[in-house]
């Protein structure tokens, strides 16, 4: 399983202004599925919030569900 996270940032210079947000309304088979979809949604984000967004794709052993609290470590 392949999740899709996204990386918003108010501020590029400070980590205390960066968020990690998982894709909540899907999970995706391949990393291309993912990247394909993750890279719309960081520029959507981008334009409309008006933050700095990157996105990322990680393939992961547990299935998580939409109620699981998901901690990520970079």
């Amino acid at each position: 399983m392949i999740l899709g996270l996204l990386l918003g940032c108010m501020i590029l210079s400070d980590v205390n202004f960066c968020v990690v947000v998982a894709h909540g309304k899907k999970r995706f088979e391949t990393i291309t599925e993912c990247q394909m979809e993750m890279i719309d949604v960081a520029k959507y984000t981008a334009e409309n919030f008006q933050i700095i967004t990157q996105h990322y794709c990680l393939k992961i052993k547990v299935q998580v569900s939409s109620c699981q609290r998901l901690t990520v470590f970079t």
